[in-house]
């Protein structure tokens, strides 16, 4: 799959243009290793025809239809799903990057030492989080991740959908919620103060994440004092994801329990 996408972005890659490759270890579960691949080229725009070869199962009746180079990738994509992979995109004028997580087993005979702020995928069995971004080509990635760790994940596109679902829920159904400041009808911001004046039980305690590209400090303050616990800065690093959701759920959990 990463040859395969490799070989595509070298050829079509513009003069100037720059293409990287990047490999993290963002989970472990036992004798598991998840993996994240993340390709990105600078100066290039996804095209349509790569999205659906990557998105759209191919049969070989369409392959008339289609290219050969995406009909490949194509292929090779339903191949890493079908061996538990997960993929996720996004595109805009200045780069394009596609993220591929898989999972990886250890051998026996091999002794890995995991960095200390590696979090295993058990950490969030059994927990439920909203995400609520509109940037549609940073669902996939995201949400990927976050089911890497073991979450169940819901995803609405604006702030306005996040409250009504939230509130329409019974009370405690999420144990978090990671919410985009910027977004259309209603901002993170503002939906999350309609979240905690809307009167249900855990209105007030439900941990709520923000993302922003921004990280100046009038932003994060922004952010706090329309009641959220954190903020994060976009494009999210896994790691730091892991240990904000860790710190803020175990401790809601501990706040439950005493």
């Amino acid at each position: 799959m990463l040859r395969t996408l490799l070989n595509h972005f070298i050829k079509e890659c513009p003069i100037g243009g720059e293409i990287s490759l990047s490999a993290n270890q963002v989970a472990v579960d036992g004798k598991i290793v998840y993996i994240r691949f993340v390709i990105e080229m600078k100066g290039y725009i996804l095209q349509d025809e790569l999205k659906e070869s990557l998105f759209d199962v191919v049969s070989a009746s369409d392959k008339t239809f289609m290219q050969d180079a995406y009909y490949e990738i194509s292929i090779a994509a339903n191949i890493a799903r079908m061996l538990g992979g997960q993929i996720g995109m996004d595109s805009n004028e200045e780069k394009s990057r596609i993220y591929m997580t898989f999972p990886l087993e250890i051998k026996e005979k091999v002794k890995i030492n995991l960095p200390k702020k590696e979090i295993p995928i058990t950490n969030f069995e059994g927990k439920r989080i909203l995400f609520v971004e509109d940037d549609e080509r940073a669902w996939d990635a995201t949400k990927a991740i976050l089911e890497v760790g073991g979450f169940q994940v819901d995803v609405e596109k604006n702030g306005e959908k996040a409250v009504i679902r939230f509130v329409s829920l019974p009370a405690y159904t999420y144990d978090a919620i990671l919410m985009d400041v910027h977004m259309p009808v209603m901002d993170g911001r503002e939906a999350t103060r309609c979240i905690r004046i809307s009167g249900k039980e855990d209105a007030e305690t439900i941990p709520i994440i923000g993302l922003m590209a921004n990280t100046y400090e009038e932003d994060i303050q922004a952010s706090l004092d329309a009641g959220m616990q954190a903020h994060l800065a976009k494009p999210v690093e896994v790691n730091d994801l892991y240990q904000v959701l860790k710190r803020v759920i175990l401790s809601e959990d501990a706040k439950k329990e005493s």
